[in-house]
């Protein structure tokens, strides 16, 4: 997990607040970080006790505009009937300068391979 530091001694978790201010992550019951992808973002996946699964994405803020078409683009995917994570929740926290991306969990294989 991503440790930051906010202002002079002061050290925070970044997954730990995002997870403790997103309603939707607050019944998890275990984030595992993932470290696949082309991405510089922070990646996990989220677990349910239903056996659901999720994909947070965590990235710059100065990514967000970037981030919100590509939200929007899933979005237009989905409703083609394209096999893509579907979008679920999308926002920012400016304070912390990241914005995050939550999606539906597609398990497959690492395009670097």
């Amino acid at each position: 997990m991503e440790l930051c530091k906010q202002e002079e001694g002061e050290v925070f978790n970044i997954l730990e607040i995002i997870q403790n201010r997103i309603e939707f992550l607050k019944t998890a019951i275990r984030i595992e970080e993932i470290f696949t992808g082309f991405s510089s973002d922070k990646k996990y996946v989220v677990f349910f006790s239903d056996d659901i699964k999720y994909l947070l994405r965590i990235g710059s803020i100065k990514d967000e505009e970037r981030k919100n078409t590509e939200f929007q683009f899933l979005s237009d995917l989905k409703k083609r009937g394209v096999r893509a994570p579907k979008p679920i929740e999308k926002g920012s926290f400016k304070k912390l300068g990241v914005c995050y991306c939550l999606l539906s969990y597609i398990k497959g294989e690492d395009a670097k391979t």
